[in-house]
Order: C-alpha cells, then sequence, then structure tokens
C-alpha cells in the first residue's frame, strides 16, 4: 500500500508543476492577445485561439487527472491479513524469520574488460 501512495504523491507533486506550466502558457497568451488589441491592426489570431483552446483541453485533462487521483487515495484499504497462529493459550506461536535465499540459476559472469 505504501508504493501506491508514493506513487500518488509523486504524480501529485507534477500536478502543480504541470498547473504553473499552464499558467505562464495562458498569460503568455493573453498578453499575446492585449498586444493584438492595443495594435489595432487586423491580425489572424487563430493560432492564439487553437492555443487558447489546448489550454482548456490541458487544464481539463489535469483535473480530471488529479480527480481520479484524490479518488483513489480515498478509496484505499488496509490489506486483508490473515489473524496470526496461536497455540492453545492464545499466544502467538513465533515463526523464525531466516530466509534462505535461492542459488541463482545461471553463474555470474566475468567482468568485460576495459
Amino acid at each position: 500500500m505504501s508504493s501506491i501512495q508514493t506513487g500518488i504523491e509523486l504524480n501529485d507533486g507534477f500536478t502543480s508543476i504541470l498547473n504553473s506550466i499552464i499558467g505562464s502558457v495562458n498569460l503568455a497568451v493573453s498578453a499575446m492577445e492585449d498586444m493584438n488589441g492595443a495594435m489595432g491592426a487586423d491580425m489572424d489570431i487563430s493560432s492564439l485561439e487553437g492555443a487558447r483552446e489546448e489550454i482548456n483541453r490541458a487544464t481539463a485533462a489535469i483535473n480530471e487527472m488529479s480527480e481520479a487521483m484524490n479518488a483513489a487515495l480515498n478509496n484505499q484499504a488496509a490489506p486483508d491479513a490473515a489473524p496470526p497462529v496461536v497455540d492453545e493459550s492464545g499466544e502467538p506461536i513465533p515463526v523464525p524469520l531466516d530466509p534462505i535465499p535461492p542459488d541463482p540459476l545461471v553463474e555470474n559472469p566475468d567482468p568485460v574488460p576495459l
């Protein structure tokens, strides 16, 4: 469960960066539109309108991703765990935790000379 939460926290940190980038691009497009209006010249601003549409799509996608991550984080449940094995008196039976590492299936090759 900790790996899921860590992944969500990393993505959530990335969301704020994306929102900052979108905000910066949005300011640049607004400045270009203001400049066009101040010049009073007849310019083709279809590319600015296209950029504005893309900004709106990106903002909607980030908001959707953020909502999905929050929903996933709120819906996390503790993993199912088996109850401990107990003896007749109700005391847990200790289990030795000495793992035996497996033998490798293949031998490690010699290092490549430089």
